[in-house]
């Protein structure tokens, strides 16, 4: 319906329509990212928590072979922390306030963790 009421009444309305609706596409991934992404890190004794509004990650301490710590972009106000594990691959968090202690609390239980860039 848009497209033809772009087409009945102005050329010059089809590009601002494809503007508009590639902004629409870019607003849903925008929802979908805060939806999936993980925004709190937990330790539980041995488990460590990765939770994000859609679902909650749990994985041994032993499992996490590497913390990546990945610089805020020029413009943004967050930075992001990667945790390499063994068993579920690569998983990206929202650089927590206390990663200096969880870092240190899973290597505690973790000796063998490598570090970068924190």
């Amino acid at each position: 319906m848009l497209l033809l009421a772009a087409g009945a009444h102005d050329a010059a309305s089809v590009p601002l329509l494809v503007i508009g609706g590639a902004w629409f596409l870019l607003g849903l991934g925008g929802l979908w990212q805060a939806r999936h992404q993980v925004d709190e890190v937990v330790l539980h004794d041995a488990l460590v928590e990765f939770r994000s509004p859609a679902r909650t990650v749990a994985i041994p301490a032993a499992e996490i072979a590497e913390v990546i710590g990945q610089r805020r972009s020029y413009g943004s106000s967050m930075g992001y922390v990667m945790f390499q594990t063994r068993s579920a691959g690569v998983i990206r968090a929202v650089r927590p306030q206390n990663l200096f202690d969880l870092v240190v609390e899973i290597r505690s239980l973790n000796p063998d963790l490598k570090v970068k860039n924190l």
